[in-house]
């Protein structure tokens, strides 16, 4: 759009690609999926200079059984 603020600005440096992401296994098919996807585009728009959004990945894995609590 003619006189839009840009997409993607000098705070991209700052903030991007982020350092960290923990998350379950459970994000690896819609939230990953989406940030790698996007991100990927818009490195070849040239609107980014690096091709992954996130440095490290930490999946904790996802409780498939039983949980067992304490009630005091």
């Amino acid at each position: 759009c003619p006189g839009a603020p840009a997409m993607v600005d000098a705070r991209v440096d700052y903030w991007l690609p982020v350092d960290q992401y923990i998350g379950g296994i459970e994000h690896a098919i819609l939230h990953l999926l989406y940030a790698r996807f996007w991100t990927k585009v818009m490195r070849d728009l040239h609107l980014l200079g690096f091709g992954e959004p996130f440095t490290r990945l930490l999946t904790q894995g996802m409780v498939l059984n039983h949980i067992y609590s304490y009630q005091a």
